[in-house]
């Protein structure tokens, strides 16, 4: 499906980070910080929890990482998240220390009643990221991290074991937007050690 991109914002942020990296650029990625309401479709459907961990678990499959089983108590934390980035309009991580799990944050929008950004387009566009390593390349060192492939290498950390996610929709700055954010058990993107 064909996206125009000039209606879309699109914004990933890496675990620990807490910047704002914009996807697309086709529109403002400015943080608007103002109250949002969370709309009441909110939640990851029992459809999207099929499609994303068998979407992880292929890109796994594809390193040799196990795959990924799908942990009800990540995804309530997950879902928790997603609804107070909702509700406060504040894209972006918790200070460290303060999240137990790995996390992924992806947000997107449109206006004009364009088709919303989904749960996939989230893990496609953190997958995207693996273009990014070079050939051969499987310690995750600090220049490596800092190329910004964060999401990806968190996607198929070879030591995380399970996974949860949650979804939230909310309308800010003319845009109907959704969050995505996807919490990892161990976290991965330890510095030194193997990627997979």
């Amino acid at each position: 499906m064909e996206k125009n991109l000039s209606n879309w914002l699109v914004r990933l942020t890496l675990s620990g980070l807490g910047v704002i990296l914009p996807l697309f650029t086709g529109c403002a990625s400015r943080e608007i910080r103002t109250s949002s309401e969370v709309l009441p479709d909110s939640g990851i459907s029992s459809t999207e929890i099929s499609q994303v961990l068998a979407f992880h678990n292929r890109k796994r499959q594809e390193v040799g990482s196990p795959n990924l089983s799908w942990s009800s108590e990540i995804a309530r934390y997950a879902q928790s998240r997603a609804n107070s980035i909702a509700r406060s309009g504040r894209f972006g991580h918790l200070p460290r220390g303060m999240n137990p799990y790995g996390e992924n944050l992806a947000e997107g929008g449109s206006t004009r009643g364009a088709s919303g950004y989904s749960v996939l387009d989230a893990c496609q566009a953190w997958y995207a990221e693996k273009s990014l390593i070079p050939a051969g390349e499987r310690i995750l060192s600090k220049k490596l991290f800092n190329r910004g492939v964060g999401h990806y290498t968190q996607m198929v950390w070879k030591g995380t074991t399970e996974m949860g996610a949650g979804v939230a929709h909310y309308q800010k700055g003319g845009y109907n937007v959704t969050v995505v954010v996807c919490c990892y058990n161990p976290r991965g993107n330890v510095i030194t050690e193997a990627i997979y």
